[in-house]
């Protein structure tokens, strides 16, 4: 899988391994710019490793969390 030779792939795995998370605590825990981490993310979703939850309603956040393919 190419996606895991990109910088901050594993790093944003290992962090979900630990359990669900923000997308702006992810940024922070793994380093790096927001767009890279932002951009990985989109990426890990496409491979089906990563899954979002969205909240409609106030606070709008993403959370993050690990398919079973990502585990």
């Amino acid at each position: 899988m190419r996606i895991l030779r990109k910088s901050k792939s594993v790093e944003i795995l290992l962090q979900l391994l630990n359990g669900p998370s923000y997308v702006r605590e992810l940024v922070s825990k793994v380093g790096g710019s927001a767009q890279t981490v932002e951009m990985r993310i989109q990426e890990l979703m496409k491979e089906g490793l990563v899954t979002e939850e969205v909240w409609e309603a106030w606070p709008f956040r993403k959370m993050l969390k690990l398919t079973d393919r990502g585990k």
